[in-house]
């Protein structure tokens, strides 16, 4: 490390024990051994109880090297600190593109967090191989879905209105009749009477929060019921719906006739672990408990942070709205 400049260019001193690194395939990391970029990724996750890193929260997912052509070789560097305790971490998050990733400063982020000094590390160069430019095609696909998705959000007042920041990523919805929910278009209440299935990027070991509000209730003029809850399921394993617990059934949207378009609004929170939710249930044909619910409120009374992934669409009063409120109790 001292030999190839990580010392003291990345951290101020040579961590006593090496990090044993493995990629698939059997590939070892071995202090500054050449690999190429088709085997790598960039990394932090903190808050991982003894050594499995799967039960680590992750700030910025795996990314894999990719140097630039005719740049020569890039050190990658991996370092473990060991915490004094649980960390609570207030910075951005990122998931899949380059955002928050360049001028990082692990050295920075030691000292905020009072981490001292590393224990383990290893390293290795790699240089551009062909792989880096297909991957960039993919990351500039995944910047474009977000600035889509984040831009139609905050564009209908959705961030800051209804959550902090618009999500940094899409939740699909899909419909039966393949009816899609496409970021802000519009759907009649007939479309999306049944429950949806909704997929997102998600980590088959974490658990999850997806949650379905309407924030213009009775109206957008007057939205004195924000927000109405739609729909609530908690500890959701990986992206499987069907595995978590429903403490909102599904309520199709239900705007009365003459105030407008509504918007209904998709978010999905990821949980740190398992947790116990002290909320009432609701059946799917029932108002109770879904009035003046408030998703940011939940979120913290959870400490569930942003909402990673998102999605909405809008609808105003059709014929079926009066047919579900027949068969509706209090």
């Amino acid at each position: 490390m001292e030999a190839d400049g990580v010392i003291p260019d990345v951290i101020d001193e040579v961590p006593p024990s090496k990090l044993s690194v493995i990629y698939p395939g059997g590939v070892e990391v071995d202090s500054g051994k050449e690999l190429t970029p088709t085997q790598i990724n960039h990394w932090l996750v903190i808050n991982i109880k003894g050594s499995d890193i799967s039960s680590g929260d992750v700030i910025a997912s795996y990314r894999g090297a990719g140097a630039p052509k005719g740049t020569g070789f890039h050190r990658y560097v991996f370092l473990v600190y060991e915490q004094k305790g649980k960390m609570t971490y207030d910075g951005p998050r990122e998931s899949g593109t380059r955002e928050f990733r360049i001028n990082f400063s692990i050295r920075n982020f030691a000292k905020k967090y009072d981490l001292g000094k590393p224990l383990f590390g290893n390293f290795y160069n790699a240089q551009w191989d062909p792989y880096v430019d297909e991957r960039r095609k993919l990351a500039g696909h995944k910047y474009k879905q977000h600035h889509n998705s984040s831009s139609k959000m905050e564009t209908d007042g959705i961030a800051p209105g209804t959550v902090d920041e618009a999500p940094s990523a899409k939740i699909s919805i899909i419909y039966p009749g393949n009816v899609e929910v496409k970021f802000g278009g519009e759907l009649t209440p007939t479309q999306v009477k049944d429950q949806p299935e909704v997929k997102w990027d998600a980590d088959p070991s974490k658990y999850y929060v997806l949650a379905m509000v309407d924030p213009d209730a009775p109206s957008r003029e007057d939205p004195k019921f924000r927000e109405v809850n739609h729909w609530l399921v908690v500890n959701v394993k990986g992206g499987d719906v069907s595995t978590g617990e429903v403490i909102t059934e599904y309520r199709g949207s239900g705007p009365p006739k003459g105030t407008g378009l509504h918007r209904y609004i998709f978010l999905v929170f990821e949980q740190k672990e398992k947790l116990t939710f002290d909320e009432p249930k609701t059946a799917s044909n029932s108002r109770a408990h879904r009035l003046n619910f408030s998703i940011r409120k939940f979120a913290k009374k959870y400490n569930l942070g942003s909402a990673f992934a998102g999605n909405f669409y809008k609808a105003q009063w059709d014929p079926y709205v009066d047919e579900r409120n027949k068969h509706t109790v209090d």
